[in-house]
């Protein structure tokens, strides 16, 4: 088996180098292919955020948005009371529910602004 030197052999077991006209057809090839692959990976791409933005009008049972946030039922109930966290819209008599789009704006406000960490025995951690 011979060793390979980047782009200029065919598989290791011919050993043999590209000529000019392999060399030539296979630039002609990547030179065709290209903007191909690039509309490809360009609806892909929309198709994605398509996807994702649709995703902000999903309306989230308890157990979805638990699945989403990482926080306890009684936190969110808590932060609820508190107007710290978004109010679940009401659904039917029995059913409550939070749109993602007001939890995801939720969220985002944490980030832009962050919470103060706790104090633990009077220390700032």
């Amino acid at each position: 088996m011979t060793k390979r030197r980047s782009g200029d052999t065919t598989p290791a077991d011919s050993g043999a180098p590209f000529d000019a006209a392999e060399r030539a057809l296979a630039d002609a090839l990547v030179e065709i292919l290209m903007p191909k692959l690039r509309a490809i990976l360009a609806a892909e791409v929309a198709a994605r955020a398509r996807v994702q933005s649709s995703d902000t009008d999903t309306v989230l049972t308890t157990r979805e948005l638990l699945k989403r946030i990482p926080l306890n039922r009684s936190t969110i109930w808590r932060m609820v009371r508190e107007g710290r966290f978004p109010a679940p819209i009401q659904l039917t008599a029995a059913r409550i529910g939070w749109r993602w789009s007001t939890v995801a704006a939720w969220l985002a406000e944490r980030e832009r602004h962050r919470v103060a960490a706790r104090s633990y025995f009077g220390k700032r951690q």
